[in-house]
């Protein structure tokens, strides 16, 4: 059971590989996960940070076979502490990998050479949306007077749905959230069910027009871990929610 890490450089003109008995292969985490998990990202990169020595983030899920998963992994900042940069231009001959990696590489390298992304690609699992991110986040932390005090990470990230980063700050826990950018928006969700379901919604901080968010911690405890009968309750909070809802239909129908 492993993870393999497809690791461009910065540029994206090399790529980080490992040396085996077969030749190359991409760097690997000797680790399974129980099926592809958007919560594993952070786990990932303080792996990746702890074997290689690189600051990473997880862009996206490249596929499994078996017990072994693939994903690629941006790099901002340190170099490597094993393996070696290699030319992409010398991975034309994709003999020298082990085979396990090839199917992978391809797809991946057609992309490298210039062939385009998909379109319905999320922005969060495109090199260069994470550090725009975190500049916006930090600008969002000065305008309330507030300061990062530990790194930005990786909460739930490398699917399509949305992606949340950890913002450790000098008041406490803060979380960002991008969502897609079409109605009805989140963060006129959020604002329209505040008045009266406040205590069930997380509190906005900060937000843009792109379905960014910077939100307070909601504190409380993952609903996986509590008893089944605190799933009760939620079910009964959310019924609740919803028929207070829909005496308002058209309302909702109107954010699109």
């Amino acid at each position: 059971p492993a993870t393999h890490c497809v690791i461009p450089d910065g540029p994206r003109r090399r790529l980080l590989l490992e040396d085996c008995d077969d030749g190359r292969r991409l760097p690997t985490l000797a680790w399974t996960l129980d099926g592809w998990s958007a919560m594993a990202v952070k786990e990932i990169g303080l792996r990746i940070g702890g074997r290689f020595g690189l600051d990473v983030t997880v862009l996206r899920d490249l596929g499994q076979s078996g017990q072994r998963y693939w994903c690629e992994v941006e790099v901002h900042g340190g170099e490597p502490t094993r393996g070696h940069w290699v030319p992409i231009s010398e991975l034309v001959d994709l003999t020298r990998l082990a085979e396990a990696d090839r199917t992978v590489l391809e797809s991946w390298l057609r992309e490298a050479s210039g062939a385009p992304a998909p379109p319905t690609r999320s922005p969060w699992e495109r090199p260069g949306w994470h550090a725009e991110a975190v500049v916006w986040i930090r600008e969002q932390l000065a305008d309330l007077g507030l300061q990062a005090n530990g790194p930005i990470r990786q909460f739930k990230a490398a699917w399509s749905w949305s992606c949340l980063l950890e913002v450790p700050t000098t008041s406490g826990q803060l979380f960002f959230k991008a969502v897609y950018d079409k109605p009805p928006g989140e963060v006129d969700l959020i604002l329209a069910l505040q008045p009266r379901w406040a205590q069930c919604l997380p509190r906005l901080l900060a937000a843009d027009e792109r379905g960014w968010m910077l939100m307070e911690n909601f504190d409380g405890e993952p609903i996986e871990k509590m008893a089944p009968e605190r799933w009760v309750a939620a079910a009964s909070r959310f019924g609740q929610l919803q028929m207070d809802c829909a005496v308002a239909v058209d309302e909702w129908l109107g954010m699109g």
